[in-house]
């Protein structure tokens, strides 16, 4: 079989989002293997001073020549998102057929704007563009670039400007972290958009912008590829940066540290998607499904050993270093995600050694010793975005309690507070690596459900004083659900049903803000702010509502094994005492329908309500709805209108052929579970 026909039997045998391209030997260059090793490579790195460049060997030939390959020069399977204007690559390439620096699927550059019979004041665009860079709104420019035809004609100062706003991350950021404690299957249950298509419909929005640009015969700057390629990293893209690259290269732009930056950030955190997420560890089966070269999806995302992500990220970094570039915060970070995900820590502790002088090793002997002073001025000065690194890496490698004391160094003799979403990933990781697993399973766990409790404990208390999420709840209920600490799975619920009912509280009132904003006729910067604030928090009430049922759910589940044994008086409590009380509270709502559980004589099956007054509920659900999209629609958004706030469908009352009643306000009901 030849080496074609080779590749395309990988492709048609991959699963369906493996992109696997056979590209023409004489376009793809030779690329010189083999990977530096690490602690050399960190020591050429010393603190402030950034390498020696000196001692920083060549890494790869005419990886920035210019591409002159066509689309029909590609042999490439596509995978097409649902809701998207154009095919969006989901998963990396094999690495193993393309250098770091190649293209997944070619840019084109030659893209026509599209076609608009109106003609437009250049003046009047230019002036709404920045006022809307002034208020900071990503949805209006988009209006004004993309439905006028603004990406033609603004100066490019002012096009960066533009850029810089919608590729900081306010329009997609927030709601990214939220869909990360979600996967698809409860988005659907809500009604949101997957969160594929949600970056399916950012990137084709990128796409459009940069491709009509450039078809006007306007080169973007270097400021303006490194916004692209943030916002690439933003997403978790590692093909559409390589794509971003190639069009950077083509149009003869030098990229800065920021696209050095935006480009590494792309490949070592190329994991947002659901289906990715769950096998970040370096466990034993995972590192061998990985080295696999046949593997699928998940496992297809990070390889290891030759062409995989550690020799990825160093050939990246030798690359910048070579180019008379100093590294920063932010991609020694990066170089260091990247080694962690295939369980080098030793490299990682080196890097930290010289840059930050934090040894690691002396500071788990109980020698805390301060590092040397640091000039806070300076690019590597450490911020919270290492603090997170470092839990990040330790986590995936299983060693929480290395996390725990690094973090709390450098937080300490760098004078940094640990943030609400450092201490959500350590109790997050905790969490995770304390599961029990059958006792011949490859990888058991390696902490007690104790640590959980201990990670806990310690953020609520001085100097942290770090208030719970709905999110960290969820993981503390579920400990408790596992440890059978009834008692405390209880308190926890309660505590958490207060900061729900906070929560939905302040998602009425921001209903009742933008129906005042759009009854005082503000325009759409104003009003775009408050929409984004509505979608984040509604997403957060959504999602907490669904954890608070599941909880009750596993409430109910434990009545059967603490019922075993006639006259155990912690299961006489439960389901003749707590249950009881807890259905007359206000969590009787998140109770299904038709509660089931057990007693220790028997069986008890308490229906909640009947089908009939299920139906009236949801009719009141999608009246409220109905009303609030209404509300919603008076300034409709360019991008992202529909990912939080849909139309509502329920099969109940398309089968009983209920119509929606329309009236009164868009806030619907008082009671805020029924949002």
């Amino acid at each position: 079989m030849s080496a074609e026909g080779a590749k395309e039997n990988v492709g048609m045998r991959g699963s369906e989002s493996e992109i696997w391209i056979a590209r023409d030997e004489q376009n793809q260059g030779k690329f010189e293997r083999g990977v530096q090793d690490e602690s050399e490579l960190s020591d050429n790195y010393a603190t402030g001073n950034g390498a020696d460049l000196g001692q920083s060997s060549p890494w790869g030939t005419n990886w920035s020549g210019t591409r002159e390959q066509d689309d029909q020069d590609l042999d490439t399977t596509r995978k097409h998102s649902p809701d998207a204007g154009m095919d969006v690559d989901w998963s990396p390439s094999t690495r193993s057929l393309t250098g770091p620096f190649t293209p997944n699927r070619t840019f084109s550059a030659d893209e026509p704007s599209m076609p608009n019979d109106i003609a437009f004041d250049d003046e009047e665009i230019f002036a709404e563009v920045k006022r809307a860079i002034e208020l900071s709104s990503p949805d209006t420019l988009m209006k004004s670039l993309l439905d006028k035809n603004g990406a033609s004609v603004l100066p490019d100062a002012l096009f960066t400007a533009a850029m810089r706003v919608i590729c900081s991350g306010e329009m997609l950021e927030d709601l990214m972290r939220q869909h990360a404690h979600i996967n698809d299957l409860q988005a659907h249950i809500m009604r949101f958009k997957p969160l594929k298509s949600v970056i399916a419909d950012y990137i084709n929005a990128l796409d459009q912008l940069v491709s009509q640009r450039r078809a006007a015969g306007k080169k973007l700057s270097t400021e303006t590829y490194a916004y692209v390629l943030h916002a690439s990293h933003t997403v978790g893209s590692d093909s559409n940066a390589r794509r971003y690259w190639s069009a950077m290269i083509e149009d003869g732009v030098v990229p800065d540290v920021a696209c050095y930056n935006g480009f590494l950030g792309a490949h070592v955190w190329n994991d947002t998607l659901p289906e990715y997420r769950k096998r970040s560890r370096t466990t034993s089966f995972n590192m061998l499904a990985r080295d696999n070269f046949y593997a699928g999806t998940p496992y297809n995302n990070y390889k290891i050993r030759e062409s995989g992500i550690k020799e990825l990220t160093t050939t990246i970094f030798s690359e910048m270093l070579k180019h008379k570039h100093q590294a920063n915060e932010e991609t020694i970070c990066h170089v260091m995600v990247g080694l962690a995900r295939e369980g080098d820590l030793k490299a990682l502790q080196k890097m930290l050694s010289r840059v930050w002088d934090i040894d690691v090793d002396r500071l788990m002997r109980d020698d805390d010793r301060p590092p040397k002073p640091m000039d806070p001025t300076l690019p590597l000065y450490p911020t919270e975005r290492l603090l997170h690194v470092m839990s990040f890496c330790y986590g995936i490698n299983g060693s929480i309690p290395t996390a725990l004391r690094v973090v709390d160094y450098i937080s300490r003799n760098f004078g940094m507070t640990i943030s609400e979403n450092v201490w959500e990933s350590l109790l997050q990781w905790a969490f995770v690596h304390s599961r029990p697993k059958p006792s011949k399973h490859l990888d058991p766990p390696n902490l007690d459900m104790i640590a959980v409790h201990r990670v806990w404990e310690t953020m609520q208390m001085e100097p942290y004083k770090i208030k719970p999420t709905l999110a960290m709840f969820d993981l503390m209920v579920k400990t408790c659900w596992k440890a059978q600490r009834l008692d405390d799975m209880i308190d926890v619920m309660e505590l958490a049903m207060q900061l729900y009912r906070n929560d939905a509280a302040s998602y009425r009132r921001l209903w009742w803000k933008l129906d005042r904003l759009a009854d005082d006729g503000q325009d759409g910067p104003v009003i775009e702010k408050v929409q984004r604030d509505l979608d984040h928090l509604g997403f957060k009430v959504e999602r907490n509502s669904l954890a608070i049922k599941s909880w009750a759910k596993l409430l109910l589940g434990l009545t059967r094994s603490k019922n075993r044994n006639v006259g155990d008086p912690v299961g006489e409590h439960l389901c003749y005492v707590k249950i009881p009380a807890l259905l007359a509270s206000k969590f009787g709502h998140f109770f299904p329908r038709v509660i089931e559980y057990y007693i220790p004589t028997g069986h008890v099956v308490i229906e909640k309500k009947t089908q009939n007054e299920a139906t009236l509920e949801h009719q009141g659900k999608r009246w409220v709805r109905t009303l609030r999209n209404q509300t919603m629609d008076r300034v409709r958004r360019r991008l992202g209108h529909e990912w939080v706030q849909p139309h509502y469908t329920n099969r109940r009352l398309e089968q009983a052929d209920w119509a929606p009643q329309m009236e009164e306000s868009p806030l619907g009901p008082a009671d805020p579970e029924l949002l």
